[in-house]
C-alpha cells in the first residue's frame, strides 16, 4: 500500500497545470538598421566621428586634431587625405621634438 505523502505526489504529478520547465520564449532578433530614424546631419555626423576617433588614436597634439577636422568640415580635404596627413604629423611627432630639432639645425664643423 502506498502511504498519504506518495498518492498526494502522484496527485500532483498528473495535475495539468503542474510548473512546466521554461523555454526560452524570445522570437528572432530582427536586424536593425542604426541609421533609420536619425535625421540627415546626424548621419553624416558619423563619418565625421569616425574621422575623429582615426586622429585621436594617432597621439596628435589637441590643435593639429582640431585643424585637420576643421579642413573636413570646410570641405577643403576628404577623410583619406586628412588621414594621410595625420599619419605623417604622427611619424614627425613621434621622433620627438629635439630630433626634429636637430634635423632642421645645420650641422657644426
Amino acid at each position: 500500500m502506498r502511504t498519504a505523502r506518495e498518492k498526494a505526489e502522484m496527485r500532483r504529478n498528473l495535475q495539468p497545470n503542474a510548473k512546466k520547465a521554461k523555454i526560452n520564449q524570445r522570437g528572432v532578433k530582427r536586424v536593425r538598421n542604426n541609421n533609420v530614424s536619425q535625421p540627415n546631419a546626424k548621419r553624416v555626423n558619423t563619418s565625421r566621428n569616425k574621422l575623429l576617433r582615426n586622429l585621436r588614436g594617432k597621439s596628435l597634439p589637441n590643435a593639429t586634431i582640431n585643424g585637420l577636422i576643421a579642413r573636413y568640415d570646410n570641405k577643403t580635404k576628404t577623410a583619406k587625405e586628412i588621414i594621410r596627413e595625420a599619419n605623417n604629423l604622427s611619424s614627425i611627432y613621434a621622433a620627438g621634438i629635439t630630433a626634429q630639432r636637430m634635423g632642421t639645425l645645420r650641422r657644426r664643423i
